[in-house]
């Protein structure tokens, strides 16, 4: 609007912002099993915390999970994911609708192009456990999403995995 406005006495005003304009202009990150609950919905943090799930694993077999990656923003935006590659006892791999993602997540330079608001997508994350793994030993795997335009907007999910 143009031109001059009064509002009053100001030490006498009271603005009120709505929640739905303070609401995370962010990348979400949920994590489950298959026909399972994905847990983080909501949950933004860079640890895992309240978003995390274990599995063990017989040594010599597999596990995969789902990672849901959404926009919990109010524009459309392109989401970055990074993941734990594993290491040479515990492989990970990635896929995105049947295609192997592996490279990309574990450089980072993997993208959801132009996710509009409330939209989301899958990536299945599969473990392998060799027979020479530790039995005794947890190792967490990290996923991260963050924004494409601002880093500073991310989150995080975690699959523990115990070889048993």
């Amino acid at each position: 609007p143009f031109g001059d406005a009064t509002v009053g006495n100001p030490s006498a005003t009271t603005i009120t912002i709505t929640e739905s304009l303070l609401v995370a202009n962010r990348p979400d990150a949920l994590i489950g099993f298959r026909n399972g609950t994905l847990l983080g919905n909501d949950i933004y943090n860079g640890k895992g915390t309240g978003q995390t799930i274990s599995a063990k694993i017989d040594r010599g077999d597999s596990k995969s999970c789902l990672i849901y990656v959404e926009n919990d923003g109010r524009f459309t935006k392109s989401i970055r994911v990074k993941g734990s590659t594993g290491f040479s006892k515990m492989p990970v791999t990635y896929s995105q609708a049947g295609r192997n993602v592996t490279r990309s997540i574990a450089e980072g330079t993997f993208q959801f192009k132009d996710l509009a608001p409330g939209a989301g997508k899958f990536l299945k994350v599969t473990v392998e456990v060799k027979e020479g793994a530790r039995a005794d030993e947890t190792t967490a795997l990290y996923f991260n999403v963050i924004s494409a335009t601002d880093p500073t907007e991310k989150d995080r999910v975690v699959f523990k995995v115990r070889p048993q």
